[in-house]
């Protein structure tokens, strides 16, 4: 099934592919992200692990159950995200940043290659911290979609974890002083 949008652009691209016996087949589902920075992060995740073949992503990506996280499942998802970074995928051509690619109202959207002469899948392999993993399919997505799903989940929760740190340096500090300057209470 060749799936010919309405652009011209990916119009084109398409053209390109079938005439090089090649399939462009956009797949997907509609889906529903609670409005929760960790959420929005394990919903990123599941994307990365929709487009590679990268191992156990799908412990990280339950994003409808990120109220079950504990504070050690938390911190491993933000270092997973912080390890793969968009920056990669895009550089990659995996995760394509292009308004024209997306179907209305979508801000992102999966695309699987197939070469129709041979009926296999075409795939790359990319170098992820040092270890190379098969790519599966790509992506579409606009600057809003890497905004709201990466970037300001991210910088929301370090925000979050440099106020507590400051927080509990500023009660550890007070404590420290009132020690310092104990006095006998009187009691009414």
């Amino acid at each position: 099934m060749l799936y010919i949008p309405t652009n011209f652009f990916i119009y084109k691209m398409c053209a390109f592919f079938t005439n090089n016996r090649m399939r462009v087949e956009a797949i997907g589902r509609k889906v529903t992200i609670p409005d929760n920075d960790y959420a929005k992060l394990m919903y990123y995740l599941s994307c990365v692990g929709t487009v590679i073949n990268y191992d156990k992503m799908d412990a990280l990506s339950d994003y409808d159950r990120y109220y079950l996280l504990n504070a050690e499942q938390k911190e491993i998802i933000l270092k997973a995200c912080e390890a793969l970074n968009p920056k990669i995928f895009i550089s990659a051509g995996v995760f394509i940043v292009d308004e024209k690619l997306l179907p209305e109202n979508n801000s992102n959207q999966f695309y699987q290659i197939t070469d129709q002469r041979i009926g296999i899948h075409i795939n790359q392999h990319i170098m992820i911290g040092g270890r190379t993993v098969k790519v599966l399919k790509i992506m579409a997505c606009n600057l809003n979609w890497l905004n709201k799903y990466y970037i300001t989940p991210i910088k929301n929760i370090h925000s979050v974890k440099n106020l507590a740190f400051c927080f509990a340096k500023a009660l550890a500090s007070a404590s420290r002083d009132e020690d310092e300057n104990e006095e006998e209470c009187i009691i009414w």
